[in-house]
């Protein structure tokens, strides 16, 4: 799981073009066995995971296919193995309450405090490259109490833990100075079509009163109407239950 999960990409390694569901069912096939036990490790693993990642992602190359160079090829392989040893062993923000009372009780009175630890909270030491603990050190300039508050202000969302700025929340698009939902404004010339979710692009079309099932009827006149043919507001969208619908 924890290959698959740098196969499809995550937020320290972009998935290489190309590697989808059919192709993540042959690199399965080449690292395990039929119990899905991975038999391959060291160098004979590494080699297989540099074959499926010649290509760079989708997002970082609007030109479509481009190949890694050397370089890249090789950052590319030691960002796998650094993501994959975080999902094995973290860091990660741990709860922590008085011995008499449940976390979920701890959680719900917010009484509660939060630590950075490995995955069984026991050890605070990492061996990814760089030291977990050290930016929130260096930002509280060593205060253990802005420390401790600073991880709760992260768990809590309050904060990006990669910048340490607060957390708020995108204001909505408008369109002619009405509100539209996020998602229903797509810059299709920045970045090419075919490089949009299949539920994104849906999403869009709801957005302008399409069905998907009869996108293919418009596809002859997009061309034309793209530039005119604009999202509807956000309170012709909401159902009677407040939900979005198309």
């Amino acid at each position: 799981m924890f290959n698959i999960a740098c196969f499809l990409g995550n937020d320290f390694l972009p998935r290489s073009n190309g590697n989808g569901e059919k192709r993540a069912i042959e690199f399965i096939n080449q690292i395990s066995n039929e119990n899905g036990d991975v038999v391959k490790s060291g160098e004979d693993l590494d080699q297989t995971v540099l074959s499926y990642t010649k290509e760079v992602s989708k997002d970082e190359s609007v030109q479509g296919k481009r190949k890694r160079s050397q370089e890249e090829h090789n950052e590319c392989l030691i960002e796998w193995n650094l993501s994959k040893n975080m999902f094995k062993g973290g860091p990660a923000f741990r709860i922590t309450t008085e011995e008499s009372k449940l976390v979920r009780t701890a959680f719900v009175s917010d009484t509660y405090n939060v630590e950075l630890t490995d995955y069984s909270g026991t050890n605070q030491t990492f061996e990814y490259g760089f030291n977990a603990l050290e930016p929130f050190s260096k930002i509280c300039t060593g205060n253990q109490s802005n420390i401790r508050q600073l991880f709760i202000d992260c768990f809590k969302m309050k904060v990006w833990c990669n910048t340490f700025e607060n957390v708020e929340a995108s204001p909505f698009p408008t369109v002619n100075g009405r509100q539209v939902y996020h998602g229903s404004i797509l810059d299709f010339i920045e970045r090419p079509i075919n490089s949009y979710g299949v539920k994104l692009l849906k999403f869009w079309l709801s957005a302008r009163q399409i069905s998907p099932e009869v996108a293919a009827y418009v596809k002859n006149v997009n061309i034309i109407v793209t530039d005119k043919l604009q999202p509807i507001p956000t309170e012709m969208m909401r159902g009677s239950g407040g939900y979005v619908a198309p």
